[in-house]
């Protein structure tokens, strides 16, 4: 029905961005059973993905970041003082002439790892720095495992044809991820508008689309070598 395919795809875009449905779709919803299930189903992914995120930011809250930060320094401090294992090595690693200045050379390398692994006198790594490098890291490796599943995923498709159970199961999994990785794709208009072509495939998947409608979109996007490009373009630019 043309009516419920305007409204399902007004319902996803809502539902991406956040935004109420509005007045002409929640009208619909009142006479279609199948937009209105469509839409509680939508509903109920939003759902769970506030409550994975509550949970993580409730345990993040729960780290002491002062003692944490002390323990990360004085773990630092204890692995530079611990002695140079060289010489039960030589006899299979170097010849005798060259114990003494590869010893001296290991020497002056871990005395200067150790110099720029202290802090400076009244230096000290605030817990929101460290917080933050362990949230990008994170978030850098997780933005990278969604458009990998997702590559993985769409290219099944391509060579089969078909959605069998493990690619409509992950496909719920992958659409749960993406309301999670959201704030992260703010720095990559590229990624974000790639992956909300995803989530739309993958929409697809979940309500049973047409197998033909969803190859056409993928090939007309040229979907799975944007999702490489958009892969290498996010290693390149480091941490999130």
């Amino acid at each position: 029905m043309k009516e419920c395919k305007k409204v399902r795809k007004d319902i996803f875009f809502a539902f991406i961005e956040g935004k109420g449905l509005g007045k002409e779709g929640e009208e619909h919803l009142l006479k279609c059973e199948e937009c209105k299930d469509f839409f509680t189903y939508l509903n109920s992914v939003s759902s769970a993905s506030e409550e994975v995120k509550k949970r993580i930011d409730d345990e993040m809250g729960k780290i002491e970041w002062r003692v944490f930060e002390r323990e990360i320094i004085e773990k630092v401090r204890e692995e530079s003082r611990k002695p140079l294992r060289i010489f039960p090595l030589k006899n299979f690693l170097l010849p005798k002439y060259l114990i003494p200045s590869m010893a001296i050379l290991i020497i002056i390398i871990s005395v200067f790892i150790y110099i720029l692994s202290i802090p400076r006198e009244g230096e000290f790594f605030s817990e929101s720095q460290i917080f933050d490098k362990m949230e990008k890291v994170s978030a850098k490796n997780e933005v990278l495992k969604y458009f990998e599943d997702s590559n993985f995923l769409l290219s099944s498709f391509v060579e089969k044809e078909s959605i069998d159970k493990y690619s409509l199961k992950k496909s719920k999994e992958l659409l749960l991820k993406k309301r999670f990785i959201n704030q992260y794709l703010e720095d990559f208009p590229n990624a974000r508008q790639i992956a909300s072509k995803i989530d739309f495939l993958f929409m697809e998947f979940q309500m049973d689309g047409e197998n033909k409608e969803i190859m056409r979109i993928i090939e007309r996007e040229n979907l799975i070598l944007k999702i490489k490009l958009v892969k290498d373009e996010i290693k390149e630019m480091g941490a999130l």
